[in-house]
């Protein structure tokens, strides 16, 4: 990372993953110009994108009237750095056309975060500390190099645990199922030593989609298993039980009481409330995107909600976009999923992404989940893929029937029970 500008002692940074998506972008646009085709493939989330992007351009308009250029230049500067990481998003639905793609790309994502693991794990067995969280016995360390705090590392964990379990539950092969659920065991380890408490919500919310949306009955032994390491986890992991039970804490008369950075919490909520009661601007564009580290109420901080922080910098009409971008992405993901038809990678894909999308969404109740560029990365990434996989099912689906309108319909085959002739018929019909 490197610094590119500073207000008040803080650093707006620029790094090698801006560079690597920069020569992303040029090589798309050569891509485009080769096959004459438009820059933004259709999508049903272009929309949503789009106003949301007008909607916090907008919300930059009090920050000229009250701030200084300088704050103004490192939040438009944030904003586009927002915008250069929805490009992920566009390239991906642009060249992911096959299944086999969607199915490397995903695997290829899941060896990324495999990578982050064992960073992590070397720097805690060699003691290169960087995030320090306070207990009432102490003091506890987390650290990785890229992640801003122990909660969003905890989110990047958390968002793919969701894609591991999913494929437990939809393999064929015991040997596969074991190999996961071992990496969702490593997942969940290197989770409880981000020592995030939102991260811990935020897992038990995606096992719980998990839970409910897995139709594999044989799933269910596997789920047992994770959860009762889980819970070993937590109780044989001393710091982990100590940094969970200092959140309720007795006061000096005995009543229970929220320890200090659980309770700044709900007092940075209340002040941001506050302020979007206040703000004349509220309905419209709020105090401006990225504003409330300058707002000067939160330091150099946020609300430590998302979804507040949505509200006071880009109004209600910003976290009304934000909802209905929401809204279409999990219609869509529900529809991958229900017409995956005996497809048991889409359902895998389908599943594992709302899992992990439930996770990240509470998370957000309590940081700046979204805010942080490592989690962008792969939320833009993964979500392109979903969207790939609903057009390349479409496309499938036209093929059958224009298939079934010029041939005499075969007898239907279910794909686990298909034999030697039914690969034959689906290779000559359907490819």
């Amino acid at each position: 990372q490197y610094e590119v500008a500073r207000l008040s002692g803080a650093p707006f940074e620029m790094g090698t993953d801006d560079l690597l998506i920069l020569c992303i972008l040029f090589g798309w646009l050569g891509f485009l110009a080769i096959h004459k085709e438009a820059i933004f493939p259709h999508s049903p989330l272009n929309w949503p994108i789009g106003i949301f992007f007008a909607i916090a351009l907008l919300s930059l308009a009090p920050l000229v009237a009250t701030k200084s250029s300088h704050t103004f230049s490192v939040v438009a500067l944030h904003l586009l750095k927002w915008f250069e990481y929805v490009i992920i998003y566009f390239v991906t639905v642009r060249v992911v056309r096959d299944w086999k793609k969607v199915e490397a790309f995903l695997y290829l994502s899941l060896i990324s975060c495999a990578v982050v693991t064992i960073v992590q794990i070397y720097m805690m067995l060699t003691k290169q500390y960087k995030v320090v969280v306070y207990t009432p016995e102490g003091l506890l360390f987390s650290s990785i190099p890229g992640f801003e705090s122990n909660g969003i590392l905890g989110a990047y964990y958390v968002f793919f645990v969701g894609f591991v379990l999913a494929l437990i539950a939809n393999s064929t092969s015991y040997l596969r199922q074991g190999l996961l659920l071992g990496y969702a065991s490593l997942l969940s380890f290197c989770l409880f030593f981000t020592f995030s408490r939102a991260a811990y919500i935020g897992l038990v919310a995606t096992m719980i989609v998990i839970a409910v949306r897995s139709s594999k009955v044989r799933f269910r032994v596997p789920l047992i298993v994770f959860m009762v390491a889980i819970i070993a986890l937590v109780f044989f992991l001393k710091p982990v039980m100590t940094r969970i039970l200092m959140t309720v804490q007795p006061s000096a008369t005995g009543a229970p009481t929220l320890e200090m950075s659980a309770m700044e919490r709900l007092i940075n909520w209340r002040n941001a409330f506050s302020i979007f009661v206040e703000n004349p601007f509220s309905l419209v564009a709020g105090i401006g995107f990225w504003g409330s580290r300058f707002h000067g109420t939160f330091g150099f901080s946020t609300p430590h909600n998302y979804y507040l922080a949505l509200l006071v910098e880009t109004g209600i009409l910003g976290l009304g976009v934000f909802c209905w971008l929401l809204k279409r992405i999990i219609h869509n993901t529900l529809k991958l999923r229900l017409q995956a038809q005996g497809n048991l990678f889409s359902e895998s894909l389908s599943i594992g992404y709302l899992a992990g999308l439930v996770g990240l969404l509470t998370h957000a109740f309590f940081g700046e989940t979204f805010e942080s560029f490592r989690i962008l990365g792969p939320f833009w990434f993964l979500t392109g893929l979903v969207m790939a996989a609903i057009t390349i099912q479409r496309q499938e689906e036209m093929q059958r029937q224009v298939g079934d309108v010029g041939e005499p319909k075969e007898p239907v085959v279910e794909p686990a029970l298909a034999g030697t002739h039914t690969k034959q018929f689906h290779k000559r019909f359907f490819q």
